[in-house]
């Protein structure tokens, strides 16, 4: 499997796990109040997604933490970010945006 691929598949899932908590996040705040959001029950949820993150971007050599970039800062495209590198300006909308940009950009697909 190349890193795009791996990439792809690790953002996917990421992405599917993220609309999962979501909704228990949802449901919990709903139970409990907005306040329920900062509990340790919530945080915890939160802690294991900065590990995994944090793994990935060791795996795909991510020295420039571009995929917390995605993931949080761009909301897996969602805010449809750009990034500019050399003078060339990369809208980032989805997914496939994101890994095309990495590996055309920092790392290398094999």
């Amino acid at each position: 499997m190349t890193k795009t691929e791996e990439m792809t598949n690790f953002l996917t899932k990421m992405l599917e796990l993220r609309a999962e908590n979501d909704l228990v996040v949802d449901k919990v705040c709903e139970i409990f109040g907005d306040n329920a959001f900062d509990s340790p029950l919530i945080e915890n949820g939160y802690k294991y997604v900065d590990v995994a993150v944090d793994l990935a971007e060791k795996y795909f050599v991510d020295t420039g933490e571009w995929l917390s970039w995605f993931i949080y800062d761009n909301e897996f495209g969602n805010n449809k970010l750009e990034l500019g590198v050399e003078g060339v300006v990369y809208k980032i909308c989805n997914i496939e945006d994101f890994v095309a940009w990495f590996i055309l950009n920092v790392g290398e697909d094999n």
